[in-house]
């Protein structure tokens, strides 16, 4: 038999398997082995975290913020203060992480090509006063930023899987030996690397190679590029069809909105990008949607 600690290295390189259900077997692992920290970090992540302040910097994201027009539908809400816009459209993702897949999942089938986060009732009279119109006010994420939340828990347990074997510990069927235990429990001595904050490596495994991801930063060239690229897909997109010309517009428009900032983020700059790939992927077969990739592609390497 596949040992355990194996078998959720499998797991985690598989695509058709459920964040929640390697998340369990990882919670199977952590327990045997007596790693508090890490299973409570598992603990968080399948029932959901219990506030803001102990979000792991991957599950804090920046979307945008939409209005409901009755007549038009949700349409871009413009904050000219760019600090007071971060702060509103800055999404702080406590839910468990199955239902937020099963939502993830839902917009990227059905190309919707965003996940949508309600305000509670405070910010929606805070944003009503601002604007001086009664709205109904939401964050749209780009599903393809959105998906980061699931990429960076698969590969957090990826990484921890693969240093418990590079220790020792694999498990023979749903046990482990005292070594096995013995080994797992050095690991976590001496440098704790921690969940939260910038760092972002995974507990209990001292010697763990998880890093977190940077923002690519684009050079003044690349910026310049970017915009005739912009322009130039900006005329493609009349004949794009149904839910992807809306997706694309919709990326379109807050890559163009960084492009003309006086200090552009390069991360949701990105993040714009990436919604678009992910779309015209989507629409395997469309020659447009084809060369709308070839002439992003580069800029997200």
């Amino acid at each position: 038999m596949t040992p355990l600690v194996l078998q959720l290295q499998a797991e985690a390189l598989d695509p058709n398997v459920r964040i929640a259900d390697l998340l369990r077997k990882s919670k199977v692992v952590a327990v045997k082995l007596g790693l508090t920290e890490f299973g409570a970090w598992v603990e968080n992540e399948i029932n959901g975290y219990p506030d803001n302040q102990s979000l792991p910097d991957y599950r804090k994201q920046v979307g945008r913020l939409k209005a409901r027009n009755p007549y038009q539908g949700w349409m871009p809400a413009i904050i000219r203060d760019r600090e007071f816009e971060l702060e509103v459209s800055t999404c702080y993702v406590t839910d468990p992480i199955g239902p937020l897949e099963e939502t993830i999942r839902r917009s990227l089938e059905e190309e919707v090509g965003y996940v949508f986060h309600p305000l509670n009732g405070r910010q929606q009279a805070v944003l009503a006063e601002f604007f001086d119109v009664y709205m109904e006010f939401q964050v749209h994420v780009p599903a393809a930023t959105a998906i980061g939340i699931l990429d960076a828990v698969r590969n957090r347990v990826l990484d921890w899987s693969i240093s418990l074997e590079q220790a020792g510990v694999l498990g023979e069927g749903m046990a482990f030996t005292v070594r096995e235990r013995e080994a797992a429990r050095t690991m976590s001595n001496g440098n704790t690397y921690h969940i939260h904050g910038n760092i972002g490596v995974l507990g209990d495994v001292a010697h763990s190679t998880v890093h977190s991801t940077q923002s690519i930063a684009y050079s003044q060239a690349d910026l310049t590029e970017l915009r005739s690229v912009v322009d130039q897909i900006s005329g493609y997109t009349g004949q794009l069809s149904g839910a992807t010309q809306c997706s694309v517009v919709e990326a379109l428009a807050d890559a163009r909105t960084e492009l003309d900032a006086a200090t552009p983020n390069h991360g949701r700059l990105r993040a714009a990008l990436a919604s678009i790939r992910t779309t015209c992927e989507g629409a395997a077969g469309n020659l447009i949607a084809s060369g709308i990739l070839g002439l992003i592609t580069k800029f997200l390497s």
